[in-house]
């Protein structure tokens, strides 16, 4: 199969985190994967202590100033953070327009889509770097 054909049998959430910058709140939210499922991750420390969860996980968005939960999705547990970063910032942006400035997110968020989705909702971001988004030296 060619890769074309492939990206274009894969669901929302399968495709890259870049492909979530072109397609609609409403579609993102939508597709999110709902159905129970294993969530796994491993310690990072670099330890082979893993942790396994069976069933859903939330993902937040949150005012430091107030601690209020400004928008929230709930998933299957084996989606990673990184994949409902877009989503979660573009709801945010649709609810309060403009009221935001900065977003402050773990080094799991560390992927340029992100910082253009936070370039584009006019937001500056404070993640820290995560050296595992670098490619394998030779």
């Amino acid at each position: 199969m060619e890769q074309a054909e492939i990206q274009a049998h894969q669901s929302t959430y399968e495709k890259e985190i870049k492909d979530q910058l072109d397609i609609p709140l409403e579609t993102l939210w939508q597709d999110a994967p709902i159905e129970p499922n294993w969530g796994i991750k491993k310690n990072s420390d670099g330890k082979n202590t893993f942790w396994f969860w069976f069933g859903f996980k939330g993902h937040l968005a949150v005012t430091t100033k107030s601690q209020y939960i400004t928008s929230r999705l709930m998933t299957s547990a084996n989606l990673s953070d990184s994949k409902v970063a877009t989503p979660l910032l573009k709801k945010v942006e649709d609810q309060f327009p403009e009221h935001f400035t900065t977003a402050i997110l773990d080094a799991g968020h560390d992927y340029e889509p992100i910082y253009r989705q936070l370039q584009g909702d006019q937001m500056g971001a404070v993640i820290p770097y995560n050296v595992r988004n670098e490619p394998l030296m030779p």
